[in-house]
């Protein structure tokens, strides 16, 4: 991978961005059209606010030879037009998803996790 040291708002992108991803797959399966439109919905807004941060983790996974967020956002435009194809959306969903967990698992534990407490904890007191 080209960076493995990921901040705690890093970390955070990666987690909302693998749980966007989850949902799609999820309800694309079960086949929950609301479900799905809001986890769609919540996929085109990242993608909004964070195009660089996209842009980014795309060029890690072309170098890494993953399949891209990037690129399977832009693939979920279009409806899938048979059951084959939505499998195979709901199947990239799951890699992406096992992709960006891989990013978040090959950052420096000790720094991103310690980062992570303390931005949390900020949280909290704000």
């Amino acid at each position: 991978m080209d960076q493995t040291h990921f901040t705690a708002s890093e970390i955070e992108k990666l987690a909302v961005l693998i749980n966007c991803f989850n949902a799609i797959g999820a309800n694309m399966l079960v086949q929950n059209g609301e479900a799905w439109k809001q986890a769609y919905g919540n996929l085109q807004k990242f993608k909004q606010k964070n195009k660089d941060f996209l842009e980014h983790i795309h060029a890690i996974s072309l170098k890494s030879s993953a399949v891209s967020a990037l690129k399977l956002s832009e693939d979920l435009e279009h409806p899938p037009a048979d059951a084959i194809q939505m499998i195979g959306l709901v199947h990239r969903c799951l890699l992406v998803s096992v992709f960006l967990s891989h990013c978040i698992a090959a950052s420096e534990k000790k720094i991103a996790f310690q980062t992570t407490s303390e931005h949390v904890l900020a949280r909290r007191l704000n």
